[in-house]
């Protein structure tokens, strides 16, 4: 019965990667046919057409998309990490109603989609100025993950233990001083969990920079693909807009395989904590 088990498990969980990694091959065997080449998207096609990857390197704009996404990336997470880690710290400490009811607030800002305020967000970037610039689309990426990144780093602050502030208080050190240089290198595993999540989130966001973007040199990754959809004298080039995504997603995809222990192992010790 163990062995049948087994082999149920092991073919289910086949299955599921099977399922998990087909539209990854319609996208990638897309990406090497001609335009013309109509035939059926689970086949190999008879000629590969490998200068659609040189083409989207070089005519798509996708370099200034990299480079724009990875300027986003680095401010937005910089932001998330060090403001939700401070407030989470504050909030851990902290021994009275408000930091409960700072809680409270902060579940429920979690549970409001972003979308639903997308027009006050809108008025109040025009309003600032922000919109068309890449460290006001940072800012607003921010802010739209510090509250989950809250809870995620006040979980782990509670089993961090008071002594540690008490020590650092009788030798002299300060708030600042004592979070950075003693409080924040105890919580390596979440930020570098929280820093995968946010990279991740903030390099996928399309919504956002749809909206904040419309100068086309400020353009993300993202809307760089968005763009390679669109019909170039009324016929979609789709082989090319697939080499394009296939471009765009492998960093991400890399950068998660590389960092995934991280992930999980910051998860089990939220768990265990």
């Amino acid at each position: 019965m163990k062995t049948r088990t087994k082999v149920l498990c092991y073919i289910a969980g086949a299955a599921i990667i099977a399922i998990t990694a087909m539209p990854f091959y319609v996208l990638f065997n897309m990406s090497i046919r001609t335009i013309q080449d109509l035939g059926s998207k689970l086949r190999l096609p008879d000629s590969f057409a490998w200068n659609n990857y040189s083409t989207a390197f070089s005519e798509s704009g996708i370099w200034r998309g990299f480079a724009n996404s990875i300027a986003v990336v680095a401010m937005a997470v910089m932001i998330i990490i060090v403001l939700s880690s401070m407030a989470a710290y504050g909030l851990s400490r902290a021994r009275s109603r408000l930091s409960g009811y700072v809680s409270t607030v902060n579940l429920t800002v979690m549970m409001i989609p972003p979308v639903s305020l997308l027009v006050g967000t809108y008025s109040l970037m025009v309003s600032m100025n922000l919109v068309n610039t890449l460290h006001g689309l940072a800012l607003l990426s921010a802010a739209c993950s510090i509250p989950s990144a809250l809870f995620l780093y006040s979980s782990f602050m509670v089993s961090v233990p008071r002594d540690l502030d008490e020590a650092a208080m009788i030798d002299g050190a300060g708030v600042l001083t004592t979070f950075f240089r003693i409080i924040f290198p105890q919580l390596r595993s979440v930020t570098i969990t929280q820093m995968i999540i946010s990279a991740i989130g903030c390099w996928n966001e399309y919504l956002m920079p749809m909206y904040m973007l419309q100068n086309n040199r400020k353009h993300t990754l993202i809307l760089v693909i968005k763009s390679a959809f669109n019909s170039f004298n009324g016929v979609a080039d789709l082989p090319l807009a697939a080499a394009t995504c296939v471009i765009g997603i492998t960093p991400i995809i890399v950068f998660y395989l590389a960092m995934q222990k991280h992930i999980i192992k910051g998860q089990i010790e939220g768990i265990s904590k």
